[in-house]
């Protein structure tokens, strides 16, 4: 009378294990990396370590002008003013590596980026004055998909989102975040962003320990009774 709960058990941990197997792991990079650089409190661009006051290594900065509605600062926003950028456009990067308890054999999947910025709402931006994001898998250089406001015309706000569906042989992810212009006029901007991926990871050998082991307890314990 008692096997059927002995079954009982071990479908409960196969169930358990087959799971923690089957179910993918998220990895995500909200923090992209680039050069940095606060020429004085009206020229500069990096990531924000300080609100209210607004600050960049510790070190005030100013955004003239009105904020658009709806909008405000945060911690860790991707920010720039007057940045000179006409002599070579700036770039900041969203990456993500597979991790080594990957499946082997597997690779990311369902990857997706989304993304928001807003500028100085009293400003009339220029043609130079461009925001741009680029999807690249592995170390293609050229982007699967491309997102941004178009060249030369004027917002307030932006959302994008990009996407690809990956594979087993995408091993590695960045997303591209490219400013031209705002060299002047007070023009500033804020961006801020989340990139992430699912992969599969080895399971972990404890749970098939404990199956293996609970097995084992069953089948002595089968004996006994015979």
């Amino acid at each position: 009378m008692k096997t059927p709960a002995r079954f009982s058990v071990l479908l409960v941990l196969f169930i358990l294990c087959f799971t923690a197997r089957v179910n993918a792991d998220i990895i995500s990079d909200s923090v992209p990396d680039g050069t940095a650089d606060r020429v004085n409190n009206n020229d500069f661009i990096g990531l924000l370590d300080g609100v209210s006051p607004n600050q960049i290594g510790g070190l005030n900065v100013n955004f003239p002008g009105a904020v658009p509605a709806g909008e405000s600062f945060q911690l860790g926003d991707l920010v720039g003013r007057d940045i000179n950028a006409t002599s070579g456009s700036r770039s900041w990067n969203y990456q993500l590596i597979l991790p080594a308890d990957a499946v082997a054999g597997t690779g990311f999947t369902n990857i997706s980026f989304a993304g928001h910025a807003f500028e100085r709402a009293t400003n009339n931006l220029e043609g130079i004055d461009q925001i741009q994001w680029e999807l690249y898998l592995n170390n293609d250089v050229t982007p699967v998909q491309v997102g941004g406001p178009a060249a030369g015309s004027d917002w307030s706000t932006f959302d994008v989102n990009l996407s690809d569906p990956g594979g087993s042989t995408i091993t590695s992810v960045r997303v591209v975040f490219t400013v031209t212009g705002f060299n002047g006029g007070g023009e500033w901007f804020v961006t801020r962003g989340l990139l992430q991926a699912e992969y599969q990871p080895i399971p972990e050998p404890l749970c098939f320990s404990l199956l293996s082991m609970v097995c084992l307890g069953l089948m002595g314990r089968k004996r006994k009774l015979c």
